[in-house]
């Protein structure tokens, strides 16, 4: 999952949900992936996994807050 926020923040649910990819099986080795436009602007960025393995609970990872630039350029992690 990816959202996006034109100001700062430090919480992905304070953010808009702009792309998101799903699969019911991801092996070892495997990858899936999502990506969204900036739509011309310098936006802050966070991405989400939400994951499950075998029986275990859900658990789910984010990543810092990145600030990505209107041309698309990794402006950094703020």
């Amino acid at each position: 999952m990816l959202y996006s926020s034109e100001s700062y923040t430090e919480s992905y649910e304070s953010m808009d949900l702009v792309s998101t990819n799903t699969t019911n099986d991801l092996n070892m080795g495997k990858t899936v992936s999502t990506e969204a436009s900036t739509g011309g602007v310098a936006k802050y960025w966070i991405a989400r996994m939400r994951y499950k393995i075998d029986s275990k609970s859900w658990a789910s990872k984010a990543t810092e807050v990145c600030k990505i630039g209107a041309d698309g350029e990794f402006l950094g992690y703020v």
